[in-house]
């Protein structure tokens, strides 16, 4: 074995030949998207005209202050409905979709 580099470069190449083949087989099997790509509405990225009200009572809150919600105090609804707003009024500044 006086040069190696020549039976590595040959193990490479048939190595080679074989991803290629199976490449070439197993591609076309593959499933195809019947979707097509969903357009982003740029309304989401724009500033609303008018601000949504928003009352500010649950908005900064840790998940334990948001216990009020199981004690009677607030309702799910408000909690969710206040988050929604901020989103939507905050929503252009940062070009996040939520």
């Amino acid at each position: 074995m006086k040069n190696p580099f020549k039976w590595i470069a040959a193990v490479f190449g048939v190595l080679l030949a074989i991803f290629v083949t199976l490449v070439i087989i197993i591609y076309p099997q593959l499933p195809k998207s019947i979707c097509t790509t969903p357009e982003l509405q740029t309304r989401l990225f724009e500033r609303p005209a008018e601000p949504v009200p928003v009352e500010g009572k649950f908005i900064y809150r840790s998940a334990s202050e948001l216990a009020m919600i199981r004690s009677g105090d607030a309702t799910s609804v408000e909690v969710v409905k206040e988050h929604i707003a901020h989103i939507k009024n905050n929503n252009w500044r940062y070009n996040a979709v939520v």
